[in-house]
């Protein structure tokens, strides 16, 4: 044990690293890789639900004039309240419900 060098923090993180043990630095570089990816990955779906979004606008805007286009052809096929009354009053003289 005389022969024996004191343990300094370099021959233990060289003892450590040579176990298998993940250092610090190891462990940073893991998690910074990781991290890289995830944001690769979360970058591209942000990107297909942006998409989805920009689709899903253009087929309501589609849809929108489509409704608005059958309600004005609606107006127009559809008497005002006062050529409705006056063919009312027509058929009533005619034909008397009472």
């Amino acid at each position: 044990m005389a022969n024996e060098k004191p343990l300094t923090k370099t021959t233990l993180m060289a003892a450590l690293k040579e176990a298998g043990v993940a250092t610090k630095e190891d462990v940073r570089e893991i998690v910074g890789q990781k991290i890289e990816k995830l944001e690769k990955v979360l970058a591209s779906t942000f990107i297909k639900i942006e998409k989805r979004f920009d689709n899903l606008d253009e087929t309501i805007k589609g849809e929108s004039k489509k409704l608005q286009r059958q309600i004005n052809d609606l107006n127009a096929d559809s008497p005002t309240r006062k050529e409705h009354n006056d063919l009312k009053e027509k058929v009533d003289r005619h034909h008397p419900t009472n």
